[in-house]
């Protein structure tokens, strides 16, 4: 059943347009899954405002439209796909690495364990060197000198740090 209203419109659009223009707009509708009046009536609309008045013109603007859906999913395909970030976007993870502070340097009471540890393991004296980081200019007599209890590590780290204990006059 067609409500009367419906009625009325559907048969003033027959005369401004033809009745195969109306039927032409409703198969558009239901390709289109969109099966309702209102949606009928904004392609009918949608050609009077394009000058569409035949069922060719209205076939090739069907065309159109299509093409345009076409082009529409290309280019948000490609937007998504392209996107276009700023050269300081590109280049912050540098910037953080730039900007992070120096690692803080290990004490000297942790770097005086770790020559010890390494001389109770009997470690070379270059494992030694490589395991502070070479940032004590150690010989083979300051580690013998630990070895043998004349000195502790802590005192020749102070010495070669020019560094003194907390205390010390």
């Amino acid at each position: 059943m067609i409500r009367p209203q419906i009625s009325e419109e559907l048969l003033s659009w027959s005369e401004d347009l033809g009745e195969q223009m109306v039927i032409e707009a409703m198969k558009r509708s239901l390709d289109r899954n969109k099966p309702s009046w209102g949606y009928v009536k904004s392609i009918l609309h949608s050609w009077v405002n394009k000058g569409v008045n035949t069922l060719p013109q209205a076939r090739n603007e069907e065309v159109e439209h299509k093409n345009q859906q076409s082009n529409k999913g290309v280019f948000s395909k490609q937007s998504h796909t392209q996107e276009v970030l700023p050269e300081w976007f590109k280049t912050r993870k540098q910037q953080q690495m730039d900007e992070e502070k120096p690692k803080k340097q290990p004490s000297l009471e942790s770097t005086a364990r770790t020559i010890e540890l390494g001389i109770k393991l009997k470690r070379s004296l270059g494992s030694i060197l490589e395991a502070i980081n070479y940032m004590y200019d150690l010989s083979e007599e300051d580690l013998k000198a630990i070895r043998e209890e004349e000195r502790s590590a802590i005192e020749i780290l102070q010495s070669k740090s020019k560094l003194k204990a907390v205390g010390d006059p």
